[in-house]
């Protein structure tokens, strides 16, 4: 007797008989969304239904100065938003209305002062 004799088999599913008649009746009925062969328990249950659904966010790491920082808290206080979910929504926004218009806009008072 060996290791691989001492593992539990799985039970295979009994398959039911059918007659020609039941199977085409089964068809038609499972085509409208309904089985009758087939019961609830019979079924067994499609990994992808079973799995969870992957989060559509990823972790990030990023340094924010501490204006910033101070700035975000009170937006999230004043909003009841969490931070994350504010900063998708800023960089949506920002992707949108286009990076480099922000961009020139903020470096427009520089470049008058040299």
């Amino acid at each position: 007797m060996s290791l691989a004799d001492l593992k539990k088999k799985k039970k295979t599913k009994t398959v039911k008989k059918l007659s020609v008649e039941e199977f085409i009746n089964d068809a038609t009925a499972y085509s409208q969304g309904q089985s009758v062969l087939d019961k609830p328990g019979d079924v067994l249950p499609n990994k992808a239904s079973t799995r969870k659904k992957k989060k559509r966010t990823k972790h990030a790491t990023f340094s924010l100065s501490q204006k910033c920082i101070v700035q975000l808290n009170k937006l999230t206080q004043e909003t009841g938003v969490n931070k994350s979910k504010l900063v998708r929504l800023l960089v949506d926004s920002a992707s949108s209305n286009g990076v480099v218009g922000l961009l020139e806009e903020k470096e427009q008072p520089k470049d008058k002062k040299s």
